[in-house]
């Protein structure tokens, strides 16, 4: 099912709107509260008490799966039962066909005319009671409730107190959104900005013959709800965004209460993500730079629940124990399967573990059946699942996404062309270089078409099975993604950004030229200082985001080509640098070459003779050499220890001919250092098949240095 394009703004599922003819009466008293009466399957007779769910205990939430046919009758001639729902929260699913409800009829049985079905917090605070047209007295409780529901008991269910009364005429209620207006061919739905008032009037409600309106209730489900004692307007603001279903209820001075349902939809625009891109610090002089907005991320509301269950999971050290996870669909039509394997996207985590070699992975849907994401034993080996912490302690480490599809081309997850050697500081603060799988899509070991046939409600349960001791890992998050043509028609819903300038523009100073599209600036200084940039961007809601961002400009260096000299015919040097400055120097420069070995950890690092001169800057060229791929690494630092910042693609593997590692101009000693680990398999000093790693050291002005 696709949701429908609405009105090129966004998308929206359709609103149902019908009349319920049902008497209501305001209590001012409250009922006799002594007899507390269950639901159940069966009748009672009552004109007081409290009607409640079969939740157990003081508060206890209602239990998930049960059905009842509960009928609760006056025992006043000529009376109706009437009862006060003081609390009322359900289960409700973004598929209201999933939602728990309570149903009520308008008579002693199931065949009595329908009052309404009613979930989430509908009834909260509200009575119900028998029509004019009751002729039993009695008002009948149908209750059905999702079994994949309220599973974990977070919705309560239901107090209501009971009386008999005499029976009401029901008026009518009619609203609509007066400011802003809604568009043409929009319907009573309006998008807006966070904190804009929004006006909604009465429109021409109305008491039944011989009654007066008393209440007009205003429910901006979002929690509040305002009560008015006219027919005045009322305005209301938005804090979050999201979609709000706006709702106006009318009271007769007889108590009796409206029960017609006519929405007015209110669309509160998300909140973009801005990017923008720009150097910092400058210097004075230069050509200036150029500050870049775009591109704004629009961000999209859908009212689907995420399809991810988040929080850490520990995988403790194990022998063969399995740690399981479970997330519950429930807003699937009801009796929908798998038909198509391809209808699953993807299994995916974000990982940690510090050993592949250990693990088994599997999937498993709602009725059992179980595919294998990652067999054991595997050829993982000590191959790390992200950026493990591998000291034996329980502190996470960072998980990295894997994901494993039934089209994925990539081949299993432990294969060996999967992984990359990697240099990190791991959340203990230890340096470690491990193979890393990479993040990717996979085949699994066993065949997701299996799950074709599976309930798409349910618990679909995610399982890790560690089959050694001694290491451990976590899960931060996992899902699976299914096809959104499964999806119930829910509503959903972009704002977009323009894409000219009266959609983004920079407000800020020394800005010499604006790009076309209003997303990039040119800017150029001539004193040094802080300069604040303001990036706006509106959207088609009418909402104006901004982002702020400073440049920093220094002084720029005095370039000189020396003192003045006088020749005849002989050679001259001319000795260049920045005025002001000693003479570059670097004695580390040479010719070097290393041989290393098995379970090396090498470490050597070249310096200016004056470290942090801020003139001398070391660069390496590699003439030849080479490490084992994927088992040994070579990584260059832009400093003199091993915290620098790493260099180019660092760390390499395989053939290392030709690469050349220029310290940057931010480096603040001008040293390089390059460290080799290896593992105990070859090396040039057990190979003859690995030569040495011959390097040139050299001295300049630093890379990128204008």
């Amino acid at each position: 099912m696709m949701n429908k394009l609405y009105n090129m703004l966004f998308y929206k599922a359709a609103i149902p709107s019908w009349v319920l003819i049902l008497g209501i009466f305001m209590f001012s008293g409250n009922a006799g509260y002594g007899q507390e009466i269950q639901i159940e399957n069966g009748t009672v007779t009552a004109c007081e008490g409290m009607f409640v769910d079969d939740g157990v205990g003081e508060g206890g939430a209602y239990t998930a799966g049960n059905n009842y046919v509960f009928t609760i009758c006056s025992d006043v001639p000529g009376d109706v039962v009437s009862v006060m729902f003081h609390a009322f929260a359900l289960f409700t699913s973004p598929n209201p066909n999933n939602s728990d409800y309570l149903t009520i009829l308008d008579g002693d049985d199931e065949t009595a005319p329908s009052l309404g079905s009613y979930t989430g917090t509908t009834l909260q605070g509200l009575p119900v009671t028998g029509t004019v047209n009751n002729i039993s007295g009695c008002l009948t409780f149908v209750f059905t409730s999702n079994p994949n529901g309220n599973i974990n008991g977070q919705f309560p269910g239901w107090e209501a107190s009971i009386l008999c009364t005499t029976p009401c005429a029901t008026p009518t209620a009619a609203s609509e959104i007066l400011d802003p207006a809604p568009l043409p061919g929009n319907g009573q739905s309006v998008g807006v900005c966070l904190n804009d008032p929004i006006t909604f009037q009465d429109n021409g409600s109305h008491a039944a013959p011989g009654f007066n309106l008393q209440y007009w209730i205003w429910n901006f489900d979002d929690g509040t709800i305002d009560t008015l004692t006219t027919s005045a307007n009322a305005t209301h603001t938005f804090t979050e965004p999201g979609e709000y279903l706006v709702s106006l209820t009318v009271v007769d001075f007889n108590g009796c209460r409206s029960m017609n349902i006519d929405p007015l939809q209110v669309l509160v625009s998300t909140i973009p993500i801005f990017n923008t891109n720009f150097e910092s610090p400058v210097c004075i002089g230069s050509d200036g730079t150029a500050i870049d907005g775009s591109p704004v991320q629009s961000v999209t509301w859908t009212a689907l629940p995420p399809q991810v269950l988040a929080g850490e999971l520990y995988l403790p050290d194990g022998s063969g124990f399995s740690y399981s996870s479970s997330l519950t669909f429930d807003f699937f039509e009801t009796g929908m399967t798998l038909e198509e394997c391809t209808d699953i996207a993807q299994v995916f985590v974000s990982l940690e573990h510090s050993y592949v070699g250990d693990l088994s992975i599997t999937i498993t849907c709602p009725n059992g059946t179980e595919v294998t994401l990652l067999q054991h034993p595997n050829t993982g080996g000590g191959t790390f699942f992200g950026e493990a912490v591998d000291d034996g302690s329980d502190i996470p480490g960072v998980g990295w996404e894997y994901g494993w599809s039934s089209t994925s081309t990539l081949g299993t997850v432990d294969n060996p062309a999967n992984r990359t050697n990697v240099t990190f500081t791991d959340n203990s603060g230890l340096t470690v270089t491990n193979n890393i799988v990479n993040p990717g899509i996979y085949e699994p070991n066993g065949d997701l078409c299996d799950l074709v046939g599976c309930p798409l409600n349910g618990e679909w349960t995610f399982t890790i099975t560690d089959h050694y001791a001694i290491d451990n890992g976590y899960i931060f998050y996992w899902g699976v993604d299914f096809n959104p043509e499964l999806f119930p028609d829910v509503t959903t819903f972009t704002p977009v950004v323009g894409l000219g300038p009266d959609s983004t523009w920079w407000e800020g100073p020394n800005i010499n030229s604006t790009s076309t599209d209003g997303n990039t600036i040119h800017t150029s200084y001539t004193t040094p200082g802080f300069y604040d940039y303001t990036f706006f961007a509106s959207n088609n809601f009418g909402c104006t985001f901004d982002t702020l961002i400073t440049v920093e400009v220094i002084e720029g260096p005095d370039i000189t080509a020396g003192p003045d000299l006088t020749y005849c015919d002989e050679p001259v040097t001319l000795l260049a640098g920045l005025a002001g400055s000693d003479q570059q120097c670097g004695n580390d420069s040479g010719d070097y070459s290393y041989c290393y070995g098995n379970n090396e950890n090498m470490i050597v690092t070249y310096c200016p003779d004056t470290p942090g001169d801020e003139i001398t800057f070391m660069e390496m060229i590699i003439n030849a050499g080479q490490v084992e791929n994927n088992w040994d690494s070579f990584s260059v630092y832009d400093g003199d220890d091993i915290t620098a910042p790493l260099l180019g693609a660092s760390p390499y593997g395989g053939d290392l001919t030709g690469l050349t590692f220029p310290a940057s101009p931010t480096n603040p000693t001008g040293c390089l250092t390059f460290r080799i680990t290896s593992d105990g398999s070859v090396s040039c000093q057990s190979s003859t098949n690995y030569g040495e790693i011959d390097i040139t050291v050299s001295y300049d002005g630093g890379a990128g240095l204008v």
